[in-house]
């Protein structure tokens, strides 16, 4: 959905501020951001894409370490450093955007190399549109068993009202009684989270706020902080795009999309 053409108008009036938190300390996965696709730092492939987004006014990396800060700059990209002890990328996010005054913050994950800037566009729509919810996010269904089961695939499950009731690594929802074998049922409500969290800007201060909660700290999964205090969090559902980085072995599929959909990357500028 085109929000500016469909709606007339561009979320948050284009105020929005995207930001991408990064760090190279990882132990699946070290120097992750930096990790080449096609050429190009994955985190270079992220900002590109998210800045596609026309609610926003300006998106830039949030790093940790200033090799990252360079790769950006190199590629013509906004970056800048946010050192500290943050327990999540939304912590890090939240001391990154303190002193703006953007009505909305979106923490877009660096693994997400070919995010849907229609979908952030229309998860900010969502955002503005339902004072009750202070986060939105973007959801994909779910076609195959083995992302069924993978638990670096995060699940989520709705309400009939767009809001998520809760976010897994683990299967969910439960198929009771059923042998799915390589398919899953036609109609079975399966979603995927892609990594995007839409923050009013109060929201985000809040989050910032919450101690580390039981369930964050079990699935090692920040949104359910937010659930666990008794936040919403609503989501709108995209189709499938390119692949989310989440091992190493994710590149060959990345780089395999860029080949099969013939796309080029530009200086940032």
């Amino acid at each position: 959905m085109n929000l500016e053409l469909d709606r007339g108008r561009i979320p948050f009036g284009g105020e929005a501020v995207g930001v991408i938190p990064a760090r190279c300390a990882s132990t699946r996965f070290p120097d992750k951001p930096l990790a080449l696709i096609a050429g190009i730092p994955m985190i270079c492939w992220t900002l590109k894409n998210a800045g596609q987004a026309a609610s926003f006014k300006e998106v830039f990396v949030a790093a940790e370490d200033q090799v990252i800060v360079d790769a950006v700059h190199k590629w013509g990209g906004k970056a800048r450093l946010v050192r500290g002890s943050f327990r999540t990328g939304s912590d890090r996010v939240a001391e990154a955007v303190k002193g703006s005054d953007a009505p909305a913050v979106v923490n877009i994950q660096a693994d997400e190399p070919f995010i849907d800037a229609a979908g952030i566009d229309e998860a900010l729509g969502l955002l503005e549109d339902h004072p009750d919810f202070g986060i939105t996010t973007i959801i994909r269904p779910i076609s195959s068993v083995e992302d069924y089961h993978n638990p670096n695939s995060v699940k989520v499950v709705l309400d009939d009202r767009q809001r998520c009731l809760y976010f897994s690594r683990s299967p969910i929802p439960a198929i009771h009684g059923k042998s799915i074998g390589l398919k899953l049922p036609q109609d079975a409500p399966i979603y995927q989270h892609i990594g995007i969290y839409c923050y009013r800007r109060s929201a985000l201060d809040y989050f910032a706020r919450l101690p580390s909660s039981p369930l964050e700290k079990l699935e090692s999964l920040e949104q359910l902080r937010f659930l666990e205090s008794g936040g919403l969090i609503g989501a709108v559902k995209v189709k499938a795009a390119g692949p989310s980085v989440n091992a190493i072995e994710d590149l060959r599929l990345a780089e395999r999309f860029i080949r099969e959909n013939n796309i080029n990357f530009d200086l940032m500028t």
